[in-house]
């Protein structure tokens, strides 16, 4: 006499196993889902980006990027260039001076665009007329040195939280800043 497949131990190892493969893309799901924002990042689509109004609006943010990041001045930048850009710019965190100028006095109004830099930590873009930041974008950026910007507003996640701001004593911005480490450097 020929036995069933289908006895009351196999039903129990194929729910086991079931259960198992759920528990499996469970898991890969909260590891994927805090990165979703990456995935929209164009360089990690595998196409180049533009440099161009488009994709950076301000002409003073634009020019930086194609003469000091666009490499080899293709008017596109590859996966590599885009990884690449940890710093735009940087200052010593202890005194607050600045070490590599970066946008500093540069005419830029707007930094739309910063967020194709998936990699940025840190950014001095201070002495423009910048009137909106917004580093939900870039959730490695931890220094930021916006000082001698006019009344701005800004946006952040919690990925940005503990993140180093510097504003001058005039600041005045809008939005909800509890979660970042505002410092007003005295000039």
């Amino acid at each position: 006499m020929a036995q069933s497949s289908k006895g009351p131990g196999n039903v129990h190892a194929m729910a086991a196993f079931g259960m198992l493969a759920l528990l499996v893309l469970a898991m890969l799901a909260i590891s994927v889902l805090p990165h979703a924002g990456y995935l929209s990042v164009p360089a990690l689509t595998g196409k180049p980006v533009a440099v161009d109004e488009d994709t950076f609006p301000d002409e003073g943010f634009r020019n930086y990027v194609a003469t000091r990041i666009d490499l080899n001045a293709d008017g596109y930048l590859s996966d590599d260039e885009i990884a690449a850009v940890k710093a735009i710019g940087r200052y010593d965190q202890g005194t607050y001076s600045v070490t590599e100028t970066g946008l500093a006095n540069a005419g830029v109004r707007s930094l739309e665009g910063m967020s194709v830099f998936y990699n940025l930590e840190s950014i001095v873009a201070s002495g423009n007329d910048i009137t909106d930041f917004d580093m939900s974008g870039n959730q490695s950026l931890r220094y930021v040195d916006l000082r001698d910007n006019p009344s701005f507003s800004i946006g952040y996640t919690e990925g940005n939280a503990g993140a180093q701001l510097l504003v001058s004593e005039n600041y005045d911005f809008w939005g909800d800043t509890g979660g970042l480490d505002i410092v007003v450097v005295e000039e």
